[in-house]
């Protein structure tokens, strides 16, 4: 069962054709968008995974939160759902924005952006074709160049198996001074 910590409310759960992917949506979106979609994730302090959507080059709208716990397939349906979302346009307002207007930084309940950053593995997700490329790292790195990388389908319990192991990875290579 999904353990739910806080998410968009004024987004229904979506539909799939299968209920255990988004191949058909995935496709579907990218077809009509004619780009590869884009979300985020951060796993803060070791407690919670933070879901964002995209616009352009900016994250946008409420994140969704949840448990370390959760299910794998409710993470990767999390994640779909998170690409599906994404708007190839920036918001016309980034130059506005402040960093303390950041809503991973605001739900994550860190006391300091900067302790946000230092206790944050941040994870890119990018769909190439039909299947999903994903990019681990901690938010601040010593070397950006490098990250744990994992390429998954849109399998919801596939996919957030390989995001727990990409994110593993990226513990691994850091604990070991490489990024």
């Amino acid at each position: 069962m999904l353990r739910l910590i806080w998410s968009r409310r004024d987004d229904p759960p979506r539909e799939r054709v299968l209920p255990s992917a988004s191949h058909v949506e995935i496709a579907n979106c990218r077809k009509k968008l004619n780009r590869e979609l884009k979300a985020r994730l951060y796993v803060y302090d070791n407690t919670k995974f933070i879901i964002c959507s995209v616009a352009g080059i900016a994250e946008v709208g409420e994140p969704t939160v949840l448990q370390l716990d959760v299910s794998e397939s409710d993470l990767g349906r999390s994640v779909c759902d998170h690409l599906l979302q994404f708007d190839p346009r920036s918001p016309g307002n980034l130059r506005e924005r402040k960093m303390s207007d950041w809503a991973a930084y605001r739900v994550s309940g860190a006391k300091s952006m900067r302790r946000f950053e230092e206790r944050s593995l941040m994870v890119h997700f990018e769909t190439i074709n039909l299947v999903i490329r994903i990019d681990a790292a901690p938010r601040n790195s010593l070397w950006r160049e490098i990250s744990a990388h994992g390429v998954e389908s849109p399998d919801h319990e596939k996919l957030g198996h390989t995001i727990r192991r990409t994110i593993k990875a990226a513990r691994i290579l850091r604990e070991n001074g490489i990024i």
